[in-house]
């Protein structure tokens, strides 16, 4: 999580203002919208590692998205570094979970959200093989699950022998290829 964290922070630390408008691979959210949902994400998981009863998510209205997700995203990765987060179960936007899984979905939307952030801003995400290879994992369990709450699209065709981060991608509906619109 700490080496995904780092990653997406170089990211969001790149984005510039007049990019804020611009359409990403998550067709939800252009990137202001997305910055916006990687600080309250962060925010989320930190509450699920200390296990909150109830989350208090104080929302971003400040002027430096990269240093508030900076502050929101480290904080987590702390907590969930903690001798009891993994432990028992917790809430991260949804009812109670195995508190092992809001630490994955944690990575997994660092990766595929900061993936959705560079690719729309002309960054690469530096994702190390052993994250890809558990938001694969992880995809390949729960894909089908997210699909039918309208958390991932249909399955994008890739080659079986195509990278893991790749395959990921493809699972929650993204295109591995995915470049801004042109003009």
């Amino acid at each position: 999580m700490e080496e995904a964290a780092n990653a997406a922070k170089v990211v969001v630390s790149g984005v510039r203002a007049d990019q804020f408008g611009a359409p990403t691979p998550c067709t939800e959210f252009d990137v202001r919208a997305l910055l916006g949902h990687l600080i309250d994400m962060a925010a989320m998981s930190q509450q699920a590692a200390v296990k909150a009863a109830e989350p208090q998510i104080p929302p971003f209205t400040g002027d430096d998205p990269a240093g508030e997700f900076g502050r929101r995203i480290d904080a987590a990765v702390r907590d969930w570094g903690g001798p009891e987060a993994m432990e028992g179960s917790t809430t991260m936007g949804l009812p109670d979970m195995p508190a092992e899984m809001a630490a994955t979905m944690t990575l997994v939307d660092l990766v595929m959200h900061g993936w959705d952030l560079a690719s729309a801003t002309g960054q690469r995400l530096a994702c190390e093989p052993a994250a890809a290879a558990t938001v694969l994992a992880f995809l390949e369990k729960m894909g089908d699950t997210g699909r039918g709450f309208g958390i991932f699209a249909a399955v994008v065709p890739v080659p079986p022998d195509a990278p893991e981060l790749d395959r990921a991608l493809a699972l929650s509906g993204r295109n591995p290829s995915w470049t801004p619109p042109a003009g």
